[in-house]
C-alpha cells in the first residue's frame, strides 16, 4: 500500500459508549461492554445512539447525558 492509500492512524479512534458499527459498544453510565444487536435498553442523545446494560442505568444517563459524556463528571 502506498502513503497515498494509508489510512491515518487517527481514522479508527472513536468514543466506544456509542455504537458505530460491529462489535460492543460500552454502557457509558457503568462502562460495561454491551451488544447493540440484543440491547433491549438504549436511548438517543445528539444523533447517537447509546446501549445501557439494564433499565437503572439507561434512566441515569437519560436524566442527565452530559454527566455521563463529558469525563470526570458522572458521579
Amino acid at each position: 500500500m502506498t502513503a497515498a492509500h494509508e489510512m491515518p492512524r487517527h481514522a479508527h479512534q472513536h468514543d466506544h459508549s456509542h455504537h458505530q458499527g460491529a462489535g460492543p459498544a460500552t454502557d457509558p453510565v457503568c462502562g460495561m461492554n454491551v451488544d447493540p444487536a440484543t440491547a433491549t435498553q438504549r436511548a438517543e442523545h445528539r444523533g447517537q445512539d447509546y446501549f445501557f446494560c439494564g433499565a437503572h442505568c439507561r434512566e441515569r444517563f437519560v436524566a442527565d447525558p452530559w454527566a455521563f459524556l463529558i469525563p470526570g463528571s458522572a458521579s
